[in-house]
């Protein structure tokens, strides 16, 4: 960084962005492992715990990159704060 003055826009406005995304992104890895654990734990009780999956193991897969990835790379693409 060439001079002080930058300083100050670094630091307010793209640090508080940075932070806005991290927590809303967060937030929502939190509901994307809710939703995809909550089925098989609850699974677990009608199998009486024997090992077995509510899913396909390619379905849980495809689950993580499809629905978890493409909203992520979009909402890094398109948001903007007004």
């Amino acid at each position: 960084m060439g001079e002080f003055k930058f300083l100050r826009r670094l630091l307010l406005v793209k640090g508080r962005e940075f932070y806005r995304r991290n927590g809303l992104l967060i937030c929502f890895n939190f509901w994307k492992n809710i939703l995809l654990v909550m089925p098989d734990f609850w699974y677990g009780f009608e199998s009486l715990f024997g090992g077995s999956t509510y899913y396909n193991i390619m379905l849980m897969e495809l689950f993580n990159v499809i629905y978890c990835n493409f909203p992520i790379l979009y909402f890094a693409i398109h948001d903007k704060e007004y």
